[in-house]
């Protein structure tokens, strides 16, 4: 079989061409697409770790505020105990007219004018 000239220059061409571009081209092309892999990876990690560190914060969040919902709970008796019952001193207290409450309004301005012309 007879192998033409042209043949043989365009194989050598097409070889060099080949040799030129994955030297020059693919190289470092493939090297970026796998360092941007490998940064990509190092986010997702980061993100996957701070995720984690999220969800516990959030768990121990949630435990301390039913904590405190629990503590105010087992207190709220107390705690309305002490607003509904009155000191006997208030319980004893009559019915007041107007003359004696506006008596004691201006018994209680005066001693506060009093008080304050001292410290002044």
């Amino acid at each position: 079989m007879y192998i033409n000239a042209t043949l043989l220059v365009q194989a050598v061409h097409f070889l060099i061409a080949y040799f030129l571009l994955r030297f020059f081209l693919y190289k470092p092309i493939v090297a970026l697409i796998q360092k941007k892999d490998q940064d990509k990876f190092a986010l997702m990690q980061n993100i996957s770790d701070k995720k984690v560190i999220i969800a516990s914060k959030e768990e121990s969040l949630a435990h301390y505020w039913s904590q405190r919902q629990q503590d105010l709970l087992s207190k709220k008796p107390k705690i309305q105990e002490i607003i509904f019952t009155a000191p006997p001193q208030i319980q004893a207290i009559e019915e007041i007219s107007q003359e004696q409450l506006d008596k004691l309004v201006h018994q209680v301005s005066e001693l506060i004018v009093n008080r304050a012309d001292h410290v002044s």
